[in-house]
């Protein structure tokens, strides 16, 4: 798949703002609406899997924001869990069968209850991480949109 300046820019604008209207897009980099539709339908059809929101979970009561690191003899029964528990926003597999999980608890008796959880899934190794700022968030190809100020 080719990804020209003009998919570059269009991904870009698509990762700060999906909702935003191809003719705005058009208008500020100055790239006929024409092309944009084109190299849209393109990048749904080849690249684009799906579009989402991007919550602010703290208003919503998720206060708490951890990322744990975690090992396992059990990955299957782990990933299990993982997929079926509300807590845990993402998650990925790394090597050796550890872990990486981003997961959002509205207080600490619900942390609680997701360490108990954890704790009769053999876990041989754990890190736990608060998070207390986030310093960037979706970024990864934001920046190919040029005209965006920085």
């Amino acid at each position: 798949m080719e990804l020209n300046r003009e998919r570059l820019t269009l991904l870009g604008h698509l990762r700060n703002n999906c909702r935003k209207s191809l003719s705005e897009i058009s208008r500020e980099e100055r790239i006929p609406l024409q092309k944009l539709i084109y190299n849209l339908s393109f990048l749904e059809k080849n690249a684009v899997k799906r579009y989402f929101s991007i919550l602010d979970l703290g208003i919503m009561g998720y206060n708490l924001k951890l990322q744990f690191f975690l090992k396992t003899k059990k990955a299957e029964e782990l990933r299990r869990f993982v997929l079926g528990n509300g807590n845990v926003n993402s998650c990925s597999c790394l090597q050796n069968n550890w872990f990486y999980l981003e997961c959002f608890f509205r207080d600490m008796k619900e942390l609680a209850d997701f360490r108990e959880a954890l704790s009769e899934l053999e876990v041989i190794q754990s890190e736990e991480h608060f998070v207390t700022e986030e310093l960037k968030r979706e970024g990864f190809v934001c920046e190919c949109a040029p005209s965006q100020k920085r």
